[in-house]
């Protein structure tokens, strides 16, 4: 997919998790995504490998319970399943270099948050603040049961 001539990744599967210390040290867009409920969380970083090394060390401390109290009471699909598994593969969308404008990223990572939520396989993870969720379920299970509904060759 292209995004005002930016080239998007989105052809994620299972098996193009990329390690932590492989992901790239610069701009970009990027994808946590939860096989299991096929949850997809979008995000932007200036620095795509230290913000994946920050949401690993949350999903562990989350799965492990040794998250703080403020962070164990959130109770969204993907902090349950942080909380559940931790397991998030981690997947590159774009390290176009116009992406260091953080502008420019916020205004794709908002193009992909409507894509996500839109695509017939994939759940949206999103929940950042200002930005509207009306997701069709509320707890990881119901999100789970949803993906079981789905393949992932579905859209391959």
């Amino acid at each position: 997919m292209n995004y005002k001539g930016i080239q998007l990744d989105l052809d994620w599967t299972p098996d193009k998790d990329i390690p932590i210390d492989q992901l790239p040290s610069c701009a970009g867009i990027y994808a946590e995504i939860h096989w299991e409920s096929k949850g997809v969380r979008i995000g932007h970083a200036k620095n795509i490998r230290a913000r994946h090394r920050e949401s690993s060390n949350w999903s562990r401390a989350m799965h492990q319970g040794t998250a703080s109290p403020s962070q164990l009471k959130r109770n969204n699909v993907f902090c349950q399943a942080a909380k559940r598994d931790g397991r998030f593969a981690h997947c590159v969308v774009s390290i176009d270099p116009s992406l260091n404008d953080k502008t420019l990223r916020l205004e794709v990572e908002a193009f992909l948050f409507d894509w996500v939520a839109k695509h017939p396989v994939f759940q949206d993870f999103n929940f950042q603040r200002g930005w509207k969720n009306t997701l069709p379920y509320t707890t990881l299970d119901e999100a789970i049961q949803r993906a079981a509904l789905c393949q992932v060759a579905d859209f391959q």
